[in-house]
This record gives structure tokens, C-alpha cells and sequence, in this order.
């Protein structure tokens, strides 16, 4: 694999996806915490060894730096599934239960409009079903929804609202 020299801007997007303050990133990477506030902040005399240092511990802790730009996890799915026909809520909840299997698990969603969907019986009862799992596996679902949205089927502050 060819190498890929990080930026600041990939580096913070790599603490962010792992969830790190400054800090931690340092520690990971045997570095001072001043030398990852100097990389990050644009420093031009960050050394190789310390961007690689930097670089190395976001990898090893599951972050990928693709020669084609930007970051992601490596554990990312990074396919869609198209549920349809009238059980395709029952199908879509299914494929959430296999995925998260440990408790407390964060589902991330957003929705255009609920209520285009909502309003069949069989939804109905899968969401009722859903609503029941969340609470027994202690699951949070954060959904972006657009401003205006009035159609909530789960507890509202599970919806976080985005300009339309």
C-alpha cells in the first residue's frame, strides 16, 4: 500500500471518529501532548517520525487513511441494503438486531419523513417490537430529522433536527 501523508485536518477527523481528546492521541503515540497541538494546528516543524507516530497509533486503533483522501473506520459496513415489499421494517430491524448484538450499542439514522412509512399496521408492530429491543438492550438511536418534521416514532430526544 502506498503511504499516505496525514494532515491536521485528517488527523482531527481520525480523533474524532475514535473518539479521543488531544490527549489520548498522544498517549497512544508516545508523543507530547504539545506536539500533537503543533501538528494539528498547522506546525510546520512537526518532525516525520512524530507525524508518523501520530499516523501509526490512529491505524492501530482501527483508523484508515485511504490513498484516495479522507479517513474512515475500518470496521465501517460500507454497504446499502434496500428493504422493501410490506415486512421490509420487520426485514430492517432484523438486519439491526444481527448488526448490534452487545447492549448499549448508538444506531445512527436520518429520515426525511416517518410518516411515509408509519402509517402501515405491519410497521406498526415492527416498531413496536423495535421499541421494546431499545429498551431492553439499552440501545440509543440518534435520527436527523429536517426542520418542520411533526411525525416521531421514537422517544423525541432521539431525533436531532437539521436544517430542511
Amino acid at each position: 500500500m502506498e503511504d499516505v501523508l496525514i494532515t491536521a485536518r485528517l488527523l482531527r477527523a481520525a480523533r474524532a471518529l475514535l473518539d479521543w481528546q488531544q490527549g489520548d492521541l498522544a498517549k497512544a503515540a508516545n508523543v507530547s501532548l504539545s506536539a500533537v497541538k503543533d501538528f494539528e494546528n498547522g506546525s510546520e516543524k512537526t518532525r516525520f517520525s512524530t507525524q508518523k507516530a501520530l499516523q501509526g497509533a490512529c491505524e492501530t486503533h482501527g483508523v484508515e487513511f485511504p490513498v484516495s483522501g479522507g479517513v474512515r473506520l475500518l470496521d465501517e459496513i460500507a454497504e446499502i441494503l434496500r428493504f422493501t415489499g410490506p415486512d421490509f421494517m420487520q426485514k430492517w430491524n432484523e438486519d439491526i438486531f444481527l448488526a448490534c448484538r452487545a447492549s448499549r450499542e448508538k444506531i445512527l439514522t436520518s429520515s426525511i419523513d416517518e410518516g411515509l412509512w408509519t402509517r402501515q399496521s405491519l410497521v406498526q408492530q415492527a416498531n413496536q417490537k423495535f421499541l421494546a429491543w431499545m429498551e431492553q438492550t439499552q440501545t440509543t438511536v440518534r435520527s436527523l430529522v429536517p426542520e418542520g418534521h411533526d411525525n416521531f416514532n421514537l422517544p423525541r430526544k432521539s431525533y436531532r433536527v437539521v436544517p430542511a
